[in-house]
């Protein structure tokens, strides 16, 4: 594990090189810091990123802080620009990162396919625009359909999503909801905070339980098990409705996810069509 951690902190460093991508944060503010949960006691910096075991990491981090009774402030954001600069620079920090297109599908199928509150909702912020934009001829604005009325699901497919959003490349900033979807060195900032470790979700079995032992805290907490995620199950079924064209351009638009963090759109692409030419011949 220690060798790998040299070869993705390796790769990480010649892709900023490669990207001319900043290695200094350019100011302190929440975009930046507002990811980042503290462990005053451990020393630890942790990014958490939407869609990477996001939630989890958070219930972690909160039961290791009770073991200790660490009363500080659980995010960077929420300290002076003195005591951040403190932090980062003795700190060690550590983020978990994803196959971008499979977070992608896991953030689409939660938000847009549980037919709950939480889709009315993100109908409401995203929905209406794409359906408005992409489907010739149908407005979702009528009587029936408006936020005071009952709201008829749109049932927005993965296709009309990965249109709105590549469209829209390097136009939606970074907030505490399209951090659900934007590229994952953008939540990150990987080329300006020099993590210690770098955990792939696709490990987390291994990886998680390393990484707290990497910080010395695995005496006082544990990771939970870990489930095997409906994303990967269905990675297949929703992309093989991707138009190419449409899967071209969701590459570009995660391509630095691809050259910093070690994933292969190619690979992944590759097990799509591999699997779905398998099942058709079964």
């Amino acid at each position: 594990m220690e060798i790998e951690q040299k070869r993705r902190r390796k790769l990480l460093d010649e892709g900023c090189e490669k990207l001319n991508l900043s290695r200094s944060l350019p100011n302190l503010n929440t975009r930046y810091t507002g990811h980042l949960i503290v462990d005053n006691e451990y020393k630890i910096l942790f990014n958490f990123i939407p869609k990477v075991s996001c939630k989890t990491w958070k219930s972690v981090f909160g039961e290791l802080r009770r073991t200790h009774s660490n009363r500080g402030k659980s995010l960077l954001s929420a300290y002076s620009e003195e005591e951040q600069q403190y932090r980062l620079a003795n700190y060690r920090k550590a983020v978990f990162v994803r196959e971008p297109i499979t977070r992608l599908l896991s953030m689409y199928l939660s938000k847009f396919c549980n037919f709950r509150n939480l889709q009315r909702i993100w109908e409401r912020m995203y929905g209406r625009k794409i359906v408005a934009q992409y489907r010739n001829g149908f407005t979702p604005y009528s009587p029936k359909n408006n936020d005071t009325g009952p709201l008829s699901f749109l049932n927005i497919t993965l296709s009309e999503f990965i249109q709105f959003l590549t469209d829209r490349e390097g136009q939606i900033n970074l907030g505490y909801i399209t951090d659900h979807f934007l590229p994952l060195n953008i939540v990150s900032s990987p080329c300006a905070i020099h993590y210690d470790f770098i955990g792939h979700y696709e490990n987390l079995t291994t990886e998680a339980p390393y990484m707290l032992k990497f910080f010395g805290a695995n005496h006082a907490v544990q990771y939970p098990p870990v489930h095997a995620s409906s994303a990967v199950n269905r990675l297949v079924n929703e992309y093989k409705k991707v138009p190419l064209d449409l899967m071209k351009r969701l590459r570009k638009y995660y391509r630095n996810d691809y050259e910093l963090f070690g994933y292969s759109f190619d690979d992944t692409l590759k097990s799509i069509v591999e699997t779905f030419f398998s099942e058709d011949d079964e």
